[in-house]
């Protein structure tokens, strides 16, 4: 059913989720740093993009199925220093989106 639930029989204890959780916030590393175990063209890719894309690819059916219900995907963006850098994530989450097929937002 999808739940996660543990019986510890040695000390009669059930643990399991509450009927409901926190939200999960993905934090995308800095544009600066790079990810060194992914090149292109012979570079490291850029970190944040790759933590971007691997989280959405791996979960974007589970939000589309969910979309409308108060799940995410959310994305906490620290710092950004400049409007470039907030337009530069909203493509990035369009294109997602559109490749997805989830609404926009």
């Amino acid at each position: 059913d999808g739940s996660i639930t543990f019986h510890d029989k040695s000390r009669n204890r059930v643990y399991k989720l509450n009927d409901q959780t926190a939200k999960l916030f993905v934090r995308p590393r800095g544009w600066h740093l790079p990810e060194a175990h992914i090149l292109i063209d012979g570079e490291p890719a850029i970190g944040c993009l790759v933590d971007f894309g691997l989280y959405f690819f791996h979960n974007y059916t589970k939000f589309r199925q969910t979309q409308g219900s108060g799940f995410g995907p959310f994305f906490y963006l620290p710092k950004m220093e400049h409007s470039r850098e907030a337009k530069i994530w909203n493509s990035v989450f369009e294109r997602a989106e559109k490749m997805a097929r989830i609404e926009r937002g």
